[in-house]
Formats: structure tokens, C-alpha cells, sequence
């Protein structure tokens, strides 16, 4: 299991950063979102479902970290991802296997949907074929006689 564990971890380490895109805005990872939700489904599983407090008491990060943290645009380095996973008593190596099935079901879905989305645009006109009379190129190219 020790080796599971670990293949997850550098799984995770390595997935669940976020990337500059061009724009310069940062983007995060569909891993990223799915950890975060994954472990606030954990709190929420517990009876008494458990608070920010509760993991700031059992933890010791700050409630207004483990906040951003549970924001899917929020990264968790391991470290903290171990102490929030003992402190909820769920294996880290299952909790990451389960964000990491959903994150690549998240995805698949997103292409299917492109896919689907530029199928039902249909085909368009070339930018250079026939123009709506069905002859090639400008009304002034054909009357000058120039290209």
C-alpha cells in the first residue's frame, strides 16, 4: 500500500499545479478542483460533519488558509494534503486515487462535449472558394482582371 501511496503522491505533486496560461492568469488543474472537493466531501461525511475550526484545531493551519485551500483555485502541497487527510482519518493515496478518476472523467467529458459542440456548427464556407454567385475571388478582381 506504502507503494501506492507514493505513486499517488508524486501523481498528485506533479498534476496538481497550477500553469501560467498566455493570458497570465493562473489556471488550475482539474486535479486541483477534485482534491478540494473530494476532501470536502470527507468533512461533510463525518458525523458531526467537520468544520474549518476543527481542522485548524487538529492541523494547525490557520482557518483562513484551509478555506483557500477548499477553493478549487487554491493548490495543497503534500504536506498540508497529509495533515487534513489524518486529521479527517482518510487515506490520502485512496482520497487522491478518487479526485484523480474524477478529474479524468471531468476531462473526458469536456472533449466529448467540444466534439459535439464543433459537429453541430456544420461545415463552413472557405475563406477563399466561391463567393455566393459561384464564381472565385472579389467582384473588382474579376471586372479589373487582376488577383
Amino acid at each position: 500500500m506504502a507503494s501506492v501511496t507514493c505513486h499517488m503522491c508524486i501523481t498528485y505533486a506533479v498534476l496538481a499545479v497550477s500553469t501560467d496560461v498566455p493570458s497570465g492568469t493562473k489556471q488550475v488543474s482539474p486535479l486541483t478542483v477534485a482534491i478540494a472537493s473530494e476532501v470536502r466531501a470527507a468533512m461533510a461525511s463525518r458525523t458531526p460533519a467537520a468544520t474549518q475550526s476543527y481542522l485548524e484545531k487538529e492541523t494547525g493551519i490557520p482557518q483562513s488558509t484551509i478555506s483557500r485551500l477548499l477553493k478549487p483555485s487554491k493548490v495543497m502541497d503534500l504536506n498540508q494534503l497529509d495533515a487534513i487527510c489524518r486529521a479527517l482519518r482518510v487515506d490520502m493515496g485512496e482520497l487522491i486515487d478518487r479526485a484523480s478518476t474524477r478529474a479524468r472523467d471531468a476531462e473526458a467529458d469536456e472533449v466529448r462535449w467540444r466534439v459535439r459542440a464543433s459537429s453541430e456548427e456544420g461545415p463552413t464556407r472557405p475563406a477563399h472558394g466561391p463567393n455566393r454567385s459561384g464564381a472565385r475571388g472579389s467582384a473588382s478582381t474579376r471586372r479589373h482582371g487582376t488577383k
